[in-house]
């Protein structure tokens, strides 16, 4: 049990939404002299993101500590001597914010002594003090010939970009060269110069923190009194104070003069991105001020979600971009039901990055299991498993967790049945392996060499062709890319996932990948379809055709470069 099953989570996300754009209206009604020339919307995109991300966090800390008290469990958190600064930008900021224990503990110690400290007196204290992971925002030192050849190629591209100025212009990414021509992209990373902190801006800013934070606080916890109200209000100031980078504050201005030069004379028609609307400021600005000259701000999904709800997407980017491209063909509308503010237009065309990954060869077609072997060899990439939330609509750790440890069942019951079992466990990027059972029980406890736990860095479309199926726990882009190559693919799915889809389509297409075997919801029918993977796997293959099918319309539909452009150009040309 944890503070999802006191609070309603939904309810907490739609307050948490509420609270972060009133905090930016508050910022804009302040008439701030960096941000003078923006209007509402220009600075609500510009701002919105980094705030939103960091009120959850703050949010589902408050809610953790508020449920602690009312169930008298938990754990004390100890006082952490640590100190927020300020970020280069967004990216880091939310990095750090999601993973970095010290900045998590500490505002959870913080919210615990606002609450009553004495209450966790009889609970466990944490004895190992989290250190700040700073390894997270490091980056590989020395030579490295791809990366500067890279380096180079993209400051060729740069500067043919600024010569010709094309109508069309993308984000440079590895999603973006699939999508739009090289000579469409371009490289939004302008650092601009050194700056101090802007303690007068920046304060001002935190005053709207605490202000608006104070309207709401009895919305998520009604059992605080006045002073504790003041006194959360004031901790999230505090917290919320370095939410904001140094590239969007200190080095604004500077951004926007460059981006504001850079589109004089140019007659820009189309802006586009996969993740710049959210994660990347330069790209943002250079966004509403193409907008402002008349171009149309174009989304593109950067992977699958298993018809969850779109709150984030909705509240974030779509509500500033004139059309959002899916992966799938099917009618997308439930990515935008209940946001009546979104006037987007949804298209669905079928993404091209699929369509790139299996032309290149970067995903390679399922031949069958080796018949010289045998070993069957299982590949499991793992979702994310930390101790923290990122979003308040997503499963919390210790669902995540117990999800995890079913998992765990799973596979020491297949290793059971079947000796010749090889596993290659691939741990997503960020998960800490002391909270990981996979790593503590099943890799201590297997001497033999039967489990293999591959670097975070490995990309599980790589040994695809390699193993004899591949395991998933949850449906995922991962899961999308796997069935492309026609590997036997199994999904260990929770019953959260299931009942947060959004789109009766949507439960109507995961009831058919759990009839034909491919999704199963506990232990034993795990079993069952490993079982039929190994003993009949042409008849597997066979009943999972048609919900394969269904699947990839609906939201991981491969589809030529090519004839995506054509599709696309006539549909940003007719409205």
């Amino acid at each position: 049990m944890d503070w999802t099953d006191l609070y309603d989570q939904k309810t907490m996300v739609e307050y948490a939404n509420k609270l972060a754009d009133d905090v930016i209206l508050e910022i804009y009604n302040k008439k701030l002299s960096i941000y003078k020339t923006l209007s509402s919307k220009e600075l609500l995109l510009l701002l919105r993101f980094p705030i939103n991300s960091v009120t959850y966090m703050f949010i589902e800390r408050l809610l953790r500590v508020s449920f602690q008290i009312e169930t008298k469990s938990g754990v004390a958190y100890p006082k952490i001597d640590y100190e927020l600064h300020y970020f280069n930008n967004t990216r880091e900021v939310v990095l750090s914010y999601y993973h970095d224990y010290a900045i998590n503990h500490a505002i959870l110690h913080k919210i615990q002594c606002i609450f009553n400290h004495n209450e966790f007196l009889h609970m466990q204290t944490i004895k190992n003090l989290p250190k700040p992971q700073e390894s997270l925002l490091k980056r590989e030192d020395g030579f490295n010939l791809k990366k500067q050849a890279r380096k180079i190629l993209a400051s060729i591209n740069s500067f043919y970009v600024k010569l010709i100025k094309p109508k069309v212009i993308g984000e440079y990414s590895g999603w973006m060269k699939s999508t739009l021509s090289s000579r469409d992209l371009f490289h939004f990373d302008f650092l601009g110069s050194a700056r101090e902190i802007n303690y007068d801006i920046r304060s001002q800013i935190k005053g709207c923190y605490e202000n608006i934070f104070f309207k709401y606080a009895n919305k998520f916890v009604g059992a605080m009194d006045e002073i504790q109200a003041k006194k959360v209000s004031k901790a999230y100031a505090e917290f919320m104070d370095c939410a904001l980078p140094l590239s969007i504050v200190e080095g604004f201005e500077e951004k926007y003069a460059y981006y504001k030069s850079r589109l004089n004379q140019w007659d820009i028609k189309q802006v586009h991105s996969f993740t710049g609307y959210s994660l990347n400021e330069n790209f943002k600005i250079f966004a509403f001020l193409a907008k402002r000259k008349g171009a149309l701000l174009v989304c593109h999904d950067h992977g699958v979600v298993n018809y969850q709800p779109f709150f984030a997407h909705a509240d974030n980017e779509l509500r500033f971009i004139d059309y959002f491209f899916t992966w799938g063909k099917a009618n997308s509308d439930w990515i935008k039901s209940k946001r009546p503010h979104v006037n987007v237009k949804i298209i669905n065309y079928g993404t091209p990055f699929l369509y790139y990954l299996l032309s290149s060869l970067k995903l390679k077609k399922w031949r069958g299991r080796d018949n010289n072997s045998e070993d069957i060899v299982v590949l499991y990439p793992a979702q994310p498993l930390t101790e923290f939330m990122r979003d308040l609509d997503s499963l919390s750790p210790e669902k995540f967790y117990q999800h995890r440890l079913n998992m765990l069942c799973l596979l020491k019951e297949i290793k059971t049945l079947y000796h010749n079992l090889k596993i290659l466990y691939k741990p997503f990027p960020g998960t800490d392996s002391c909270y990981d059972p996979i790593q503590n029980d099943l890799v201590k406890s297997c001497n033999d060499g039967s489990i293999k736990v591959l670097d975070i860095n490995v990309l599980p479309m790589s040994l695809y062709d390699k193993v004899d199926f591949v395991l998933w726990d949850s449906i995922s882009t991962g899961f999308a890319e796997s069935i492309q190559t026609g590997v036997p693919t199994l999904v260990f799915q929770s019953k959260y996932e299931f009942n947060c889809i959004s789109s009766d389509e949507g439960k109507k297409i995961n009831r058919e990948l759990v009839k034909c075997g491919m999704v199963f919801y506990d232990v034993k029918s795990g079993i069952n379809s490993f079982n039929r993977v190994v003993n009949d796997l042409p008849g597997f293959i066979e009943d999972r055709k048609e919900p394969i099918k269904r699947f990839k319309e609906a939201l991981a539909y491969p589809v030529a470069k090519k004839d995506f452009l054509q599709q696309m150009e006539a549909a940003l040309s007719n409205g």
